[in-house]
């Protein structure tokens, strides 16, 4: 927050209880939460990289770093226990220092990343659920399964596409409820429709072997009648 305020030249640190404003940025960071502030992780945010070893050997290497805001650490793993793994991190855990450079680009920046509301992960999970309900009350068979998939696939993406839009949107609540909607449908279908679909086509059954039955008893009634009336005296 300092090395911002300097670098924005704003006079003071603002404070709320909800937010605090370093110039003409506002970060929205409630007191009662402890300040929390989610960090938007860009690789493109630590370059460049210029070691000390480096500037005593060459200090021209310092015009690099002309009218930048320089941040100064320790960044070998083994000379600090302040390494976290983040998603910038692939084989190695990120630095400490580089955490506070990844917190200054993102306030800096105004890039920040923001928690969807309550209300969303509940209604995108009722949206996809009736989605689901509806293609298996209405739609024909065939076309069942592939657009339920379809809808299940979308849930799945809705977190990485509000992503992109600078929103953090739980997963776990729409995919579950999509999920538990797919199975549900596709277990009453399975066990219950097919089962009576089952018991009807067996009545069927019974009653048309029951009508040819009727019908063959009676063609023989009527064509041992006209018999009996041909032969009889």
């Amino acid at each position: 927050l300092e090395a911002l305020r300097l670098s924005t030249g704003a006079r003071a640190i603002e404070s709320s209880p909800t937010d605090l404003g370093v110039g003409p940025i506002l970060i929205e960071s409630r007191w009662d939460q402890g300040r929390p502030m989610r960090v938007h992780y860009r690789d493109s945010a630590l370059t460049p990289h210029v070691s000390i070893a480096d500037l005593l050997r060459d200090p021209s290497v310092a015009k690099s770093l002309a009218g930048k805001v320089v941040f100064v650490g320790v960044t070998a793993l083994s000379l600090s226990s302040d390494r976290l793994f983040t998603p910038l991190s692939t084989e190695r855990p990120l630095p400490g220092v580089e955490f506070h450079a990844q917190a200054f680009e993102t306030m800096a920046s105004g890039e920040f990343l923001y928690d969807a509301p309550l209300a969303l992960p509940l209604l995108l999970s009722l949206l996809g659920t009736a989605a689901i309900a509806i293609l298996f009350c209405l739609s024909p068979p065939r076309w069942t399964y592939p657009a339920s998939a379809v809808v299940v696939a979308l849930l799945h993406l809705t977190p990485s596409l509000a992503f992109r839009e600078s929103i953090i949107l739980p997963a776990s609540a729409p995919v579950a409820a999509a999920w538990i909607a797919f199975l549900g449908a596709f277990s009453y279908r399975f066990f219950v429709v097919r089962r009576r679909l089952e018991v009807s086509e067996q009545t069927s059954d019974r009653y048309q072997r029951a009508f040819r039955f009727v019908a063959h008893r009676s063609e023989e009634r009527r064509v041992g009648k006209e018999c009996r009336s041909r032969w009889s005296p």
